[in-house]
């Protein structure tokens, strides 16, 4: 192959891989379709980019950076509060008894 083509070659497969990278991190965005998961992300001090289905005009996704991209949350915290809180409806509901 001609380096012409090599070059048209690796430029395409470059092209198609960004493509393809910013959809599936564009698919891994917070999605808000009100504002009650609004202030759910804000209580959890998660602060990236978030997807307004009811905004979708305003959403630009090439004004993303890579460390938006890249940030990644702790929500150990919220997932031991979720399951105490099934505990206690766990007792309130009969299933279980506190222990």
């Amino acid at each position: 192959m001609s380096k012409g083509k090599d070059l048209a070659k690796n430029t395409a497969i470059v092209s198609i891989g960004k493509i393809c990278t910013q959809l599936i991190t564009f698919l891994l965005l917070p999605v808000l379709y009100s504002d009650k998961t609004l202030h759910v992300l804000q209580d959890m001090e998660i602060n990236v980019p978030i997807i307004d289905i009811r905004k979708l005009d305003e959403f630009d996704v090439k004004s993303l950076t890579d460390e938006q991209l890249n940030t990644h949350f702790d929500v150990e915290k919220q997932k031991k509060d979720a399951q105490r809180h099934f505990e206690k409806l766990d007792i309130l509901l009969g299933g279980k008894e506190d222990e």
